[in-house]
């Protein structure tokens, strides 16, 4: 049997502190322009991420996200490949969405 020809690889490891150290193609510049975007907008909006498999978006918004819950942002991230098991993709979405409403319910969102 073949191995296959699309596999997820391990997360680069940052150090302790700096979650963009690991980040070689300077890509927090992007995460801060768009941190700029989300806090100059007042009304809703969606930012669509569009990029071949294996460019780094989760990377990217891993990151992105660990910035805005620094800043004291509602942030939720979901994993599709954490919760690729589930033959309906609304059950991860709503259950994160939940969990992250949980956890801010004493704090005015963001």
């Amino acid at each position: 049997m073949s191995e296959p020809i699309l596999r997820k690889t391990q997360p680069p490891q940052d150090e302790e502190g700096n979650h963009w150290s690991s980040d070689r193609l300077d890509r927090k510049k992007f995460a801060d322009q768009l941190t700029r975007l989300v806090e100059s907008t007042n009304q809703p909006f969606v930012i669509g991420i569009e990029a071949p498999y294996g460019s780094g978006k989760s990377y990217f918004l891993s990151r992105w996200r660990k910035d805005l819950l620094l800043k004291e942002h509602t942030a939720i991230y979901i994993d599709a490949w954490a919760t690729d098991f589930s033959d309906s993709p609304l059950v991860a979405f709503v259950a994160e969405f939940e969990h992250t409403l949980k956890k801010t319910s004493d704090t005015t969102l963001k």
